[in-house]
């Protein structure tokens, strides 16, 4: 299955173990993975390149919003993903969608704008 066609998608997840199902979910849709990344700082090297991203809300204590401030400035479609019912997401992302974990990937899952919303990276005539 091709849905999402060589979009860049980053992965931000420091569970190692939703990290990698998550990286062989987007694979198998023919995603480009960007990570996984395990720290807000080693997702921001990510940022200018991404398509897509879906966000682990809490990495090691830091909460993940600054880097979503930055993706969407730049009209990247994210989805938050967590755990934790006791985290308001802030206002400002409303527009958002979250998944809970722990939930297994499934193309169900994944939010129409965010696919929408991503270049086709299909070479012509493919």
């Amino acid at each position: 299955m091709t849905v999402l066609n060589g979009s860049k998608v980053l992965i931000v997840e420091d569970d190692y173990f939703i990290a990698a199902e998550l990286e062989r979910f987007f694979t198998k849709l023919g995603a480009i993975v960007l990570g996984p990344a395990s720290s807000i700082d080693h997702a921001d090297a990510y940022v200018d390149e991404a398509d897509a991203a879906i966000l682990d809300v809490r990495l090691d204590g830091r909460l993940v919003f600054p880097l979503a401030d930055k993706l969407a400035h730049r009209q990247i479609p994210f989805v938050f993903n967590t755990g934790q019912r006791d985290i308001a997401i802030p206002e400002r992302f409303r527009y958002a969608s979250y998944l809970s974990k722990p939930a297994a990937a499934k193309a169900s899952a994944i939010p129409p704008m965010m696919i929408s919303g991503m270049p086709d990276r299909r070479s012509p005539g493919e």
